[in-house]
């Protein structure tokens, strides 16, 4: 399509083929299925945004060249961004501008530097260079992260809804290709559903009371969602690792609207009896539970607390048992 020849797409598919049977698993890698989504959006799409607009001058025309670069990769990424990241950069026109250059001589410079590993002075020659592109291209990188909006933080979208957002901007790269008004008709319809689609969830998930309970290796974590509000409980180790609460936590809280959290911490092997909802959840940890309680509505159990099943049953009546993280 566009003008552009097919064995790209075929050195494309046979790279991911390759690597795919190496690792079957890295397709649900975030790093591998943007990667190439980046690449396939540059070839289908940069020649024409580009060839929208003719510029003369030569710095322009670079100016323009990149930031067709940034703006198909961006195009053909953006909806899985959101998906996985909750977040897009706003300014990521301006920050490509230098950032692709930068690490395009980041990209040659480990090249050279491998080539000249064997001579050694001539290697910490490059090596020094290439520390400091890499200083440079991150000092760029916080600085724009640092500008006022630079992102649009907490988006919520649903794998549904993320196909849903790529069938619309295929539907409309379709109709500039092809020129035919069906591709419209059909990116209206798709876009009714996926606004039809974030109406259901508002009404269904964001006024609600929800108790949920992380399967997160390693770690304790309960958190109780009522109408926006959470109440949260995990282990201290979890509660300071931003990057898990981010990935595992913030998702779940993006999709039920939660705007308020109060924090508790679950001391390691300590147990607790919560009453949520008139739902009683019995915290159990590595330590005997002595208590006169002897009905639950949930066991919730951490650290391999509970060694058989039966010596739980004699002592305790519940309908639902959970086996945490810790259990892994």
């Amino acid at each position: 399509p566009f003008g552009r020849a097919t064995n790209i797409y075929n050195t494309l598919a046979a790279s991911a083929f390759v690597l795919l049977l190496y690792d079957p698993f890295m397709i649900m890698s975030v790093g591998f299925q943007l990667s190439y989504l980046a690449v396939l959006g540059i070839v289908y799409l940069q020649k024409p945004i580009y060839d929208l607009w003719e510029v003369e001058n030569p710095v322009l025309d670079w100016v323009w060249k990149i930031s067709c670069i940034s703006l198909a990769a961006q195009l053909a990424t953006f909806a899985l961004g959101m998906l996985y990241f909750h977040q897009f950069p706003v300014y990521f026109l301006f920050s490509n501008l230098f950032v692709i250059p930068l690490s395009t001589a980041v990209l040659v410079g480990g090249i050279v530097l491998l080539l000249v590993s064997w001579l050694s002075p001539v290697a910490s020659a490059v090596g020094w260079l290439l520390q400091g592109l890499v200083h440079l291209l991150n000092t760029a990188v916080v600085w724009v992260e640092k500008m006022p909006a630079s992102l649009i933080e907490n988006i919520h979208l649903t794998t549904f809804q993320c196909w849903l957002g790529m069938g619309v901007l295929l539907s409309l790269i379709l109709f500039v290709q092809f020129r035919q008004v069906r591709w419209v008709y059909l990116a209206v319809v798709v876009a009714t559903v996926l606004m039809a689609t974030e109406w259901i969830h508002t009404n269904n998930h964001v006024a609600t009371r929800k108790l949920t309970i992380y399967r997160i290796n390693g770690h304790s974590a309960v958190e109780w969602i009522d109408h926006g509000r959470s109440t949260f409980w995990g282990d201290s180790a979890l509660a300071a690792d931003q990057d898990r609460m981010r990935f595992h936590i913030r998702p779940n809280r993006l999709r039920h609207g939660v705007n308020h959290t109060s924090v508790q911490h679950w001391p390691e092997g300590q147990s607790a009896l919560l009453t949520l909802g008139g739902k009683r959840i019995l915290l159990l940890g590595n330590h005997r539970w002595k208590s006169d309680v002897d009905s639950v509505d949930v066991v919730v159990v951490r650290d391999r607390a509970v060694q058989a099943l039966p010596a739980l049953d004699e002592k305790l009546n519940y309908q639902t048992l959970v086996l945490d993280g810790t259990n892994a």
